[in-house]
Formats: structure tokens, sequence, C-alpha cells
């Protein structure tokens, strides 16, 4: 992912090089990369978050995404098939 200042908000998509797989697993701090993200419909683990308003736009737009206080803490309880078997 390209490195953008969070402050600065995208006008258009960025092209995103990211491989397809089972699920994501996403330290990405932009919003707007976030959402851009989540609209690919994977599940997806968000390690990083700004805050709670961007987590329910995220899982408006892909019902699949979660989020963990840390990598650490996730446990097998989240109803997503890869992710519980993830963790």
């Amino acid at each position: 992912m390209p490195k953008i200042p969070e402050t600065v908000m995208l006008d258009e998509p960025i092209d995103i090089d990211i491989p397809d797989c089972d699920f994501y697993i996403s330290y990405v701090r932009h919003p707007d990369m976030i959402l851009q993200i989540e609209e690919l419909g994977k599940p997806t683990i968000l390690g990083i978050l700004p805050g709670n308003g961007l987590y329910q736009q995220a899982k408006a737009l892909n019902p699949n995404v979660i989020r963990a206080r840390t990598m650490c803490s996730l446990e097998n309880n989240t109803g997503i098939k890869v992710i519980d078997e993830f963790a």
C-alpha cells in the first residue's frame, strides 16, 4: 500500500495491488484505504483502527471485518470461519 498521511483525503480510489487470499490482516492507517480494502469483500482483521465510526463504516461495506484490540487477544469466536481457524 502506498504511504499517504492519514490527514490527506483521497478524491479518487488508489490502485491497490494486493494479492487475492482467503482473508486479510490490515495494519493500514489511512481511513480511505481501509474502506477501499473492505470494498474487496474479503474477511479482514483490522489490527489498527482509528476509531469506532470508521469501524462501523468498514462493517457496513464488509460484514466480515473484525477489529482486534490486540492480535494476541484475537479469539476463535468471531463467526467468520477463516478468521476463527486463524485464531
